[in-house]
């Protein structure tokens, strides 16, 4: 059984996922490689993250955001970075709604 849960090993993918990886992805792990994107974008941002997600620190982000005219954290309770498989999705969803029609 693989890590997954599912297959006969680690190469197979379970249904919703993937063995490969984009090339992109070891430099879109390392910290602050976006910060100068960030730093630039001045429209609202909104930073929605599960308890457990790959935000170190989530309500550290709106500093990234230097030039933004808001910058709303919103941290889900019971929810993991596959935030549209979790029991709490829509409390998710409820507050991007309404953070989206208020900004």
């Amino acid at each position: 059984m693989s890590i997954m849960g599912r297959g006969s090993s680690d190469s197979e993918a379970p249904p919703f996922g993937s063995v490969a990886l984009p090339s992109c992805v070891v430099t879109l792990l390392a910290p602050g490689c976006i910060a100068d994107d960030a730093a630039r974008i001045e429209c609202p941002v909104f930073v929605g993250a599960g308890e457990r997600d790959t935000l170190p620190v989530p309500h550290h982000e709106p500093a990234a955001y230097e030039k933004s005219s808001d910058v709303t954290v919103f941290v889900a309770p019971r929810m993991a970075h596959m935030h549209n498989f979790a029991s709490t999705r829509a409390m998710l969803w409820d507050r991007l709604a309404g953070w989206a029609a208020a900004v």
